[in-house]
Formats: C-alpha cells, structure tokens, sequence
C-alpha cells in the first residue's frame, strides 16, 4: 500500500450520481477505504480547480470533502490569489465541526492518520 494517495475532481455517474471523487463519500470512504481496504491518507487535488469552485462554494466543497473522508486540503491558491483562505478554509471547519455538520470524530480519525504518516517518515 502506499502512505498517501491524491483525489483527483473527476466525476463518474456510476460511482456517484451527484458528487465529483474529492466530495463523494462513495468514492473516498466506500470505494477506496472500505472496499480495497486503504487506511492511508488522502490528500485533495486543489480545492480552489474550477471544476470544484464552478459548483461549489468553500464551505460546502470542505464539508462534502472531510465527511467524504479527505484527510489533507490543497489549496494552491495561484488561480485566483486569496490571501487569507487559509484562515477562511480552517475558520469554516471549526464552524462546521462546533455546528455538528462535520463530526469532530471525523477530523480525528485524519488526525491520526497524519500522525501515523509523520512517525513512519521521521524514523
């Protein structure tokens, strides 16, 4: 298995009828982590692509992608400079954990898995 794979914005209707892979729950959670068994760390493509931000604003592309099970946001932020998304992006997952919509479990388990990432690569 490999430490850490990257999702990528794709969208497959037979995967999943309404989402693109970094926000399906299907795709992260059911597919990779519970059918092929991958307990590594999943890391967005940028979240700032325009095959993201076209549909979805900030607040519900972080929310579909950490409940999908994304463990790592990118944010590249060279298409259009925000200079403060790193603030905005951590200030929304706060809200959204505090109003029940992301559960505090979920950024835990990301949590550990970063952890567990970190430990194996500074041995």
């Amino acid at each position: 298995m490999v430490d850490v794979i990257m999702t990528a914005h794709i969208y497959n209707k037979s995967l999943d009828a309404d989402h693109p892979a970094t926000l399906s729950n299907n795709v992260i959670t059911g597919l990779l982590r519970e059918n092929l068994g991958y307990q590594g760390v999943v890391v967005s493509d940028d979240m700032q692509m325009s095959a993201i931000t076209k549909y979805y604003g900030l607040e519900e592309a972080l929310k579909l992608s950490l409940n999908a099970g994304v463990d790592m946001l990118i944010f590249a932020n060279n298409s259009d400079y925000e200079e403060d998304i790193t603030v905005r992006a951590i200030s929304l997952i706060k809200k959204l954990v505090e109003d029940g919509e992301i559960p505090r479990k979920r950024i835990e388990e990301s949590y550990l898995r970063i952890k567990k990432l970190k430990q194996k690569q500074f041995k």
